[in-house]
């Protein structure tokens, strides 16, 4: 796979302690990068996804593109929030449990899930917490190559299996879009 364990374990020692939460987090990016339909498009375009991830913007959709096609609950959360964000100026952690409960069900697990998906789109300056438990839109991203836009339009594919590929004008009033600007997301 060309995945180079030891490397990626130095890499998280910087972020984490304790040899197990390591070889979870080694497990779960072996999993996600070289596990899922993204995987054939980020191979083939290796040189690409490198060069794209040293620009903010691009490596934040890139992967958050590529959590949310190994994990559908995340790409979900995305989702749901974008959809509340595109009409209202904010949206709160009660609401989300709320929507979120009607598809998954709401338990401790769907919670924690949760709490795992949203700190990683404020880190991805997807979105921001004005406050605890109140979430804001930010502005979207302006990626700079081709590359990331077809990584994020390929994760909506891989969430969305039966959705036109062709149909890109429609495509543009889907939440999952609202975190790109709109002429970025035609011309791939």
């Amino acid at each position: 796979d060309g995945f180079d364990e030891v490397l990626l374990g130095e890499l998280l020692k910087t972020e984490y302690n304790g040899e197990n939460r390591i070889r979870k987090s080694i497990y779960q990016i072996h999993s996600a990068v070289c596990s899922t339909a993204l995987t054939p498009l980020l191979r083939e375009h290796a040189s690409d996804v490198l060069t794209a991830l040293n620009s903010a913007a691009d490596r934040h959709l890139i992967l958050m593109a590529v959590i949310h096609a190994r994990y559908s609950f995340c790409y979900d959360v995305a989702s749901l929030i974008a959809s509340q964000l595109r009409l209202q100026d904010t949206t709160s952690s009660e609401l989300l449990n709320r929507l979120i409960g009607q598809k998954y069900g709401m338990n401790k697990s769907t919670e924690n899930s949760r709490n795992c998906a949203v700190p990683q789109l404020i880190e991805a300056k997807m979105m921001s917490r004005v406050k605890t438990g109140l979430y804001a839109s930010t502005e979207p991203q302006e990626p700079r190559f081709d590359i990331s836009r077809a990584i994020w339009k390929e994760s909506f594919f891989i969430n969305n299996p039966l959705y036109n590929r062709l149909d890109s004008e429609t495509m543009l009033f889907e939440p999952y879009f609202r975190y790109i600007k709109s002429e970025f997301v035609i011309n791939v």
